[in-house]
């Protein structure tokens, strides 16, 4: 996303993993034969990155493409990533694009120097939260003003953190930090594309981009919790419908009560 704008009554279409043409409705000739997604009073926008995250089971992958995040930026990788990669460009397995560091090197504990953090008066954990939050997004929207990227990135999967249904609360917490929907949608798509040397490759709704896309009932652009309410999901030129989207996470849900199962004594 690299302006804030509509374009309306365009046809997309797509060819093999590409976007191979944009124009007014009725201007592009269709195919014949091709998938005919109706898409009109929907929005169209590019899939999100997520620009940190800790992947370590291959359902995960799943999760992300549910919700709309085409790209990950995995923080701690390991041989199995790398064979997950390549599963996912062959089409043997499906998940977002993966792009992953090698494994984190971290010190002990004694060798860190210490810290200390006063963050006001209060009457207790709750205050000093609050007093924290405030702090985050004073901090971000000083960077963001400051000419300062910001990457989409919501460090999944730490505690209570689920693998892409945590996106729309990162998002949530950009606009309540001051951004516009816009400019926290552009963290997750144009502003990961440019740092990942990807420009050519995604983050916009454009010709010769890979074709990973979100197709929307309300525009986000007014309300980023519009991204909650999708009508499907397109992955390198593969259309999955939200209702197929949801039968495979049942499925996944329901692989994992099974295995739940299976273990107990």
């Amino acid at each position: 996303m690299t302006r804030e704008r509509v374009f309306e009554n365009r046809t997309v279409l797509v060819r093999g993993d590409r976007i191979a043409r944009i124009g007014r409705a009725g201007d592009v000739e269709v195919p014949r034969g091709a998938l005919v997604i109706d898409a009109r009073g929907k929005y169209l926008m590019p899939g999100l990155a997520d620009m940190h995250v800790h992947v370590w089971c291959e359902g995960d992958l799943l999760l992300y493409v549910a919700n709309g995040v085409t790209t990950i930026r995995n923080m701690s990788g390991s041989p199995r990533h790398l064979k997950w990669r390549e599963r996912i460009e062959s089409g043997d397995l499906l998940g977002p694009a993966l792009f992953t560091s090698g494994p984190i090197i971290d010190a002990d504990a004694d060798s860190r120097s210490p810290v200390s953090c006063d963050l006001g008066r209060g009457s207790g954990a709750g205050d000093a939260r609050r007093r924290a939050d405030v702090n985050r997004d004073r901090m971000t929207k000083a960077l963001w003003d400051t000419g300062q990227r910001i990457f989409l990135g919501t460090d999944t999967a730490n505690p209570f953190l689920i693998p892409g249904f945590s996106i729309h609360g990162e998002l949530r917490h950009l606009v309540e930090a001051g951004l516009t929907p816009y400019e926290a949608l552009r963290s997750g798509t144009h502003n990961a594309a440019q740092f990942l040397k990807g420009r050519r490759e995604f983050g916009a709704v454009s010709e010769e981009l890979r074709a990973d896309l979100i197709l929307l009932h309300a525009n986000p652009l007014e309300d980023v919790g519009h991204l909650e309410h999708r009508v499907g999901v397109m992955l390198r030129g593969r259309w999955y419908g939200q209702a197929e989207l949801q039968s495979r996470l049942e499925d996944l849900a329901s692989s994992y009560a099974a295995e739940s199962k299976s273990v107990e004594p």
